[in-house]
C-alpha cells in the first residue's frame, strides 16, 4: 500500500468513525449514510493504478434479480413474477406504472436516451457513448479517482488531465420525466451514476447539476446507488456495507430491482406456501376472510397505510444507522414505520439538508416526501385520510397514480360531503372554476421537484399571513399573479374572518408573485415560476404583463429556475421560437432575456390594465426599472439545496 493509499484509507475510517459518533441514538438520514458507499470511493485507490481485469465489466451477481433471505429466515421475497400467476390483472395494472421501471437492468428496450456516438461535454469533462450490440458503454475521467480528490480538498476544476477510463452502464432509473445511468465502480458492487442525465419529454441530455435545485457553485456530485436509491427504488434490499473493516465497501443485494409486489405487500413466501394447493386457495377465498400470510395496504388502518407509501416517500431519521448500512431498511408493510425511522419534523436546529426539505413554517416543500406533509395534516391525523383516499397502484392512471375522480372534488367530498351543494358559498369562486377545485386552494403547487411545482400534500388553509412570515407561498397568490398579499388578506378576512395581517408598503403595494420572483429564495422563485406557466393562473391573472418578469428568470443563477421560467414563457405565443439554452453561456442568457423585453415592449404589454404599478408597470410596454432593480438587488441567495 503506498502513501496515497494510506491517506485515502485513514480519510474513510475518519469519516466513518465521525459518522457513527453524530448517528447515536437518531440520526438524520443523510448524515447515517455518510459512512457507506460515499466514503468508500477514497478507500484502496490511487491514481495509476491498475485497472481490474476481466469481469469487473460483468454484470455484477448481486444487482440482478435474486431472493434474499430475511433476518427471521422466516419470510422470503419471491418476486412479482411468482406473484403474476394467481393475480394477473394486478399484476398487468402494477407492469404499466412508473414504479415498475424505477431502476432497471440496461437493454436496448429499458435505455431511452440515444447513445451510439453521442458526445457530451460540462465542467471541462468530456462524456463519449457508444452502443456495443446490447450493452451501453461511456468513455469518461475515472469517478473513483475524481470522489477521492474532491473529497481530500482538490478542485477538480483544476485537475486538467484526469485517468480515463471506459465503463459500461448496468443499470437505469427513472423513465417517467428523466432517466438516469450507473456505471460500475472498482469497489465492490458499487454503482457509481453518471453525472448526467436524459430529460424525456425534451429528448436531451443535460448535466447532473443543471436538473436539481442546487448552488450555482455545487461540486459536482459523484452519487452512489448502494445508497441513494437501494433502499426505495429496489425491494428488500441490502446495502451491505463493510463496517467491520471501515471502508465501508458495499456488496449490495436485492430482492427485486424496481418498485414491485412485495415493496407494498410484504414478502411473499408464506402466502405462496399457503395458496400452492387450488382448492385451498378456493375454499380460503370463498370464505372471505382477510389473508394473514399476506399484506394488503387497502385491509390496513389509514395510518398504517399511508405508512407503506410512507416509508419511501417520506424524510426520516433511522434508528440504527449502522444496521441500515448493512442489512437495509427493516421496516416491513403493515409495520409500525416509526420504529426502525422517526419521520423527520422541523426544527431551527436541524442539519441544513434536512431543514431544506421544509418552509419555514414546518410544512414540507419537497415533491416526493408527501408522507411528512400529509402526516402533518388535520384531515389525516384526525379525519382518516391515508394515501389511498385517493391514489392506487392498480385502479388509477400511472401518471400520478390517481383513482376514478380523485382529479376533482370527489377527492374531498368523499369526506366533506356538507359542501358538495355549496361550493360558491364556501369558495366565493363560481362552482365550475378552477376557484372551487378544492385543492387548488388547500393543496396548492407549493412544493417543488423534477423541475415543477407539485401539490402540497399538507392540507390546510389559504393564509397571506403564514406567506410573509414563513416566505411558503399561499394558494391564492399563485393562482392570483397579479395581486398583492394585502389583496389576499382583505378576501381571506371578509370571507372567512381571518385575522388582519400585519404587512410592509411592499407587501401591500406589489404583486406577491413578484416580490417572490425577484426577492425571493430559489426554491420560492421556482414556484412562482412554475404558476406563470399554469393555464389556471393564466386564466385569473392575464398574461400580457408576464414576459419582461420571465425575462428576468432567463439568467437567474440556478439552472432550475431558468429552466422552469423558459418553459413558463413558452406558453405565451411570442415566445415559442425564442432562440435561448437555459445551459448556454451568460452572454446568449442574457441577450435572449433582452430579446424578450424588446418583443414585449413593441407590442405594448399590458395595454388595457389598470393596475400597472402593482405589476411594477409605469405604464403599458414601459417597466418600473428602479423598483425591480431594488427588489432584484434585495435577492435571497441564501444557498439552497432541495434533495428530491
Amino acid at each position: 500500500m503506498n502513501s496515497l493509499e494510506i491517506l485515502a484509507f485513514f480519510v474513510v475510517a475518519a469519516v466513518v468513525l465521525l459518522t457513527l459518533v453524530i448517528g447515536r441514538g437518531r440520526s438524520w438520514r443523510i448524515a447515517a449514510m455518510a459512512m457507506t458507499v460515499g466514503a468508500a470511493s477514497a478507500a484502496l485507490y490511487a491514481p495509476g493504478k491498475s485497472r481490474p481485469p476481466g469481469k469487473a465489466d460483468g454484470i455484477p451477481e448481486q444487482v440482478a434479480s435474486r431472493r434474499i433471505d430475511l433476518a427471521d429466515n422466516v419470510d422470503q421475497y419471491v418476486s412479482s413474477d411468482t406473484c403474476r400467476g394467481c393475480h394477473p390483472g394486478e399484476y398487468a395494472s402494477w407492469h404499466k406504472t412508473y414504479h415498475r421501471t424505477m431502476t432497471q437492468l440496461a437493454t436496448p428496450q429499458t435505455v431511452l436516451a440515444p447513445f451510439d456516438g453521442v458526445k457530451l461535454e460540462a465542467k471541462d469533462r468530456r462524456y463519449e457513448l457508444e452502443q456495443r450490440g446490447d450493452e451501453f458503454w461511456i468513455r469518461m475521467a475515472d469517478p473513483d479517482w475524481e470522489a477521492m480528490l474532491q473529497r481530500q480538498g482538490v478542485d477538480l476544476r483544476q485537475v486538467a488531465s484526469p485517468p480515463i477510463v471506459e465503463r459500461r452502464v448496468f443499470m437505469t432509473t427513472g423513465s417517467h420525466h428523466m432517466q438516469g445511468y450507473w456505471i460500475k465502480s472498482r469497489f465492490g458492487n458499487m454503482m457509481r451514476q453518471v453525472p448526467w442525465f436524459y430529460r424525456i419529454k425534451e429528448k436531451r441530455w443535460l448535466p447532473r447539476e443543471d436538473l436539481f435545485v442546487q448552488p450555482p457553485e455545487d461540486k459536482r456530485h459523484f452519487s452512489t446507488w448502494n445508497d441513494t436509491c437501494l433502499h426505495c427504488h429496489t425491494v428488500g434490499g441490502k446495502p451491505l456495507m463493510d463496517l467491520e473493516s471501515g471502508t465501508g465497501i458495499p456488496q449490495s443485494e436485492v430482492a427485486e430491482l424496481g418498485i414491485a409486489c412485495e415493496a407494498c405487500h410484504g414478502p411473499a413466501e408464506r402466502h405462496i406456501a399457503k395458496h400452492q394447493n387450488p382448492l385451498t386457495r378456493y375454499q380460503f377465498h370463498s370464505r372471505g376472510e382477510p389473508d394473514s400470510s399476506i399484506v394488503n395496504p387497502a385491509r390496513l388502518d389509514p395510518k398504517r397505510a399511508s405508512e407503506v407509501c410512507g416509508t419511501c416517500h417520506g424524510f426520516h431519521a433511522v434508528d440504527k444507522p449502522r444496521d441500515y448500512a448493512v442489512h437495509g431498511s427493516p421496516f416491513r408493510p403493515g409495520g409500525d414505520l416509526q420504529v426502525p425511522f422517526e419521520t423527520v419534523r422541523y426544527e431551527p436546529d436541524l442539519p441544513d439538508k434536512a431543514r431544506d426539505i421544509f418552509w419555514n413554517d414546518g410544512t414540507c416543500r419537497t415533491g416526493g416526501d408527501e408522507y411528512n406533509g400529509l402526516s402533518a395534516s388535520a384531515c389525516y391525523q384526525r379525519g382518516g385520510i391515508s394515501c389511498l383516499s385517493c391514489h392506487s397502484m392498480h385502479h388509477s392512471d400511472p401518471n400520478d397514480q390517481l383513482k376514478a375522480e380523485m382529479n376533482s372534488n370527489e377527492a374531498c367530498l368523499q369526506c366533506h360531503d356538507s359542501y358538495r351543494d355549496t361550493i360558491e358559498a364556501h369558495t366565493h369562486h363560481p362552482a365550475t372554476s378552477s376557484g372551487s377545485l378544492c385543492f387548488n386552494c388547500h393543496m396548492p403547487y407549493s412544493s417543488y421537484a423534477l423541475l415543477t411545482a407539485m401539490r402540497s400534500h399538507t392540507i390546510d388553509s389559504p393564509d397571506a399571513g403564514v406567506s410573509i412570515r414563513t416566505e411558503r407561498p399561499n394558494a391564492c397568490n399563485l393562482c392570483h399573479l397579479d395581486k398583492t398579499f394585502d389583496w389576499t388578506a382583505d378576501h381571506l378576512t371578509k370571507w372567512y374572518g381571518a385575522p388582519p395581517v400585519e404587512m410592509d408598503g411592499d407587501q401591500k403595494s406589489i404583486a406577491a408573485s413578484l416580490l417572490w420572483l425577484y426577492r425571493g429564495n430559489a426554491v420560492q422563485r421556482a414556484v412562482v415560476a412554475n404558476s406563470f406557466g399554469w393555464s389556471d393562473a393564466q386564466s385569473a391573472s392575464g398574461t400580457n404583463w408576464f414576459a419582461p418578469h420571465l425575462a428576468a428568470l432567463l439568467d437567474d443563477p440556478y439552472s432550475a429556475v431558468r429552466f422552469i421560467g423558459e418553459r413558463s414563457l413558452r406558453t405565451l405565443p411570442e415566445y415559442e421560437t425564442l432562440e435561448y439554452d437555459y445551459i448556454g453561456s451568460p452572454y446568449d442568457r442574457a441577450r435572449a432575456a433582452e430579446v424578450v423585453r424588446e418583443v414585449w415592449q413593441s407590442g405594448n404589454g399590458a395595454v388595457g390594465r389598470d393596475d400597472l404599478s402593482t405589476i411594477l408597470l409605469k405604464s403599458p410596454g414601459s417597466i418600473l426599472q428602479s423598483i425591480v432593480d431594488r427588489l432584484h438587488s434585495a435577492r435571497d441567495d441564501t444557498p439552497v439545496k432541495v434533495a428530491e
